[in-house]
């Protein structure tokens, strides 16, 4: 058996130790390749990847280093390179990977997301908002580069573009209307004048799991993800337009069980209110199907009538309420008029409908064995 021969056996046993997550293993197979065939630059990127996976990134950059001295050009391995170094601080060096991957292939989303998080490290904010806005133009699917495009935005002041990238990224899924529910009410409070809202610290496990054996019924995967970042669903929709402060789940509870009493044995759980204008917003858990459920209004004022009679849907699920809760804001300021320049004239981010987002795909752009 010749060297080159072993040496591919070897890196091999590697590569289907890594498709198995051992990344540990693997390293000791790559290592063994390199030793009977030194000059191996595919196995020093693997090496490479294995160890940025294990959190050894000064080993990373050193074996991507040297696959870039043996072997041809290839944006993955200076992309890789830089994000180990951005992982050990050094982003100057890290912009510097990146600009190269761009300069070979200039429609890797993934790179510009990662130039514009060490730009922002740095406090080049206009650079990292044009960085991020590619990284939108180029996969509109990506909720990370969304979210970032949204605070690097509001850390210019662009208060109104902001909110624009958290509404448009809320069409996405329900994930990013949890993650942007407390930057959106920031700014939508503060382009009305008001203060900033006071949270809490999140409920604990043990108090959501105290609440789901009082209430005896189950709760939805993102009603839970709710209370956990809410202290117990202490945010209310009337406070993001600046009606009314939020209030406590128990009270919210407690309060619409006396108003109208039977809503819990129908499986209809406040979440929200706006006693301003005489209504709740619940959960309907007797449709709960695959984690989500519809979210119904309950009408407190008028006739006396019982619950079910007092109840109108809201929205089909807590993902679309939140985004239309979005809108409504949106249309009070005039959102729609705002212009795109948190990004570049040329690139104006695209709009995000059902239709264009059903044939995107999230994972476009992204090579294989690319470190994100």
């Amino acid at each position: 058996m010749s060297t080159s021969v072993a040496a591919e056996e070897s890196y091999q046993e590697g590569r289907d130790l890594e498709g198995q997550g051992k990344y540990r293993e693997a390293v000791i197979y790559y290592s063994h390749a390199l030793v009977l065939d030194p000059a191996y630059a595919d196995v020093y990127f693997d090496r490479g990847f294995a160890y940025s996976k294990l959190g050894d990134h000064e080993k990373a950059v050193l074996d991507y280093s040297q696959a870039i001295a043996l072997g041809p050009e290839d944006p993955v391995v200076y992309h890789n390179r830089g994000f180990a170094r951005a992982k050990l601080g050094d982003l100057e060096s890290a912009i510097d990977d990146y600009n190269r991957a761009l300069h070979i292939d200039p429609r890797a989303a993934s790179t510009y997301l990662h130039r514009g998080l060490a730009r922002q490290k740095l406090g080049q904010l206009a650079l990292a908002r044009v960085d991020f806005g590619e990284a939108v133009r180029l996969n509109p699917g990506n909720t990370n580069a969304l979210r970032r495009l949204g605070e690097v935005v509001e850390q210019l002041g662009l208060d109104l573009c902001a909110l624009r990238v958290y509404k448009q990224g809320a069409a996405l899924d329900g994930t990013f209307c949890l993650l942007s529910i407390k930057p959106a009410e920031r700014l939508i409070r503060s382009l009305n004048g008001l203060p900033e809202p006071q949270y809490s610290q999140p409920a604990p496990a043990e108090a959501i799991a105290s609440l789901k054996e009082v209430l005896g019924v189950e709760l939805p995967e993102r009603y839970l993800d709710f209370l956990q970042m809410y202290n117990g669903g202490e945010f209310c929709f009337a406070r993001m337009y600046g009606l009314g402060e939020g209030i406590d789940l128990v009270e919210t509870i407690e309060t619409a069980e006396a108003r109208l009493p039977g809503m819990l044995e129908l499986h209809l759980v406040p979440f929200g209110d706006n006693y301003t204008q005489g209504f709740f917003y619940c959960f309907d858990l007797s449709l709960m199907k695959d984690g989500e459920c519809p979210v119904r209004q309950l009408d407190l004022a008028g006739p006396e009538r019982s619950v079910d009679r007092r109840s109108q849907p809201a929205a089909d699920n807590f993902s679309g309420f939140i985004l239309g809760a979005y809108m409504k804001a949106a249309a009070r300021l005039e959102l729609e008029g705002c212009d795109d320049d948190f990004r570049t004239p040329e690139h104006p981010l695209p709009k995000l409908t059902a239709e264009g987002l059903a044939s995107q795909d999230a994972t476009a752009n992204v090579p294989d064995r690319l470190v994100e």
